[in-house]
């Protein structure tokens, strides 16, 4: 009975364990933490750092690009009324451009931190390896690589500023 029961245990091993295998998340290279030391320097980590705000990144992130968010939806709050009952459209205008305005400014904060990570990461690898939308991955060339630096100069230029 108990060579029955260990003979049964050893078949079922090799599935259990092919099951876990394909059921468990595999640790990734393409997930890590990224943060800017005291000397202004990028580092790159498995593991979240102490002492500094990192951000995680993912595979399904690609280098240089925010994952989309959608806007905070508008106010619901009614318009701005006047003590006779109408809607004041001075007031209201006000509150909508107030609102885009935050929008823009979050904006531009965003390209302006995409735009100095990208100029980083840019000068500080000798070979930068980008994926297709085909999924294949390769390396730029001089010139590409070059027209990425001009690009993301002019996205910090446009964005970095007050």
């Amino acid at each position: 009975m108990r060579k029955l029961m260990l003979l049964n245990c050893i078949k079922v091993l090799p599935v259990l364990t092919l099951f876990l295998m394909v059921v468990s998340k595999p640790v990734s290279a393409a997930e890590y933490y990224t943060w800017v030391d005291d000397d202004g320097v990028t580092n790159y980590s498995q593991r979240d750092p102490e002492g500094y705000q990192a951000e995680y990144i993912t595979e399904n992130q690609r280098f240089g690009r925010e994952q989309f968010v959608p806007p905070p939806p508008a106010a619901t709050d009614k318009p701005t009324t006047t003590s006779t009952g109408n809607v004041n459209a001075d007031a209201a205008v006000a509150d909508e451009k107030a609102a885009i305005a935050q929008e823009v400014a979050k904006v531009k904060q965003d390209n302006c931190r995409i735009g100095t990570q990208n100029l980083a990461r840019l000068e500080s690898y000798s070979r930068i390896k980008v994926r297709e939308e085909n999924g294949e991955e390769r390396f730029l060339n001089d010139e590409e690589k070059a027209q990425r630096t001009d690009e993301a100069r002019a996205l910090i230029r446009d964005n970095c500023t007050g």
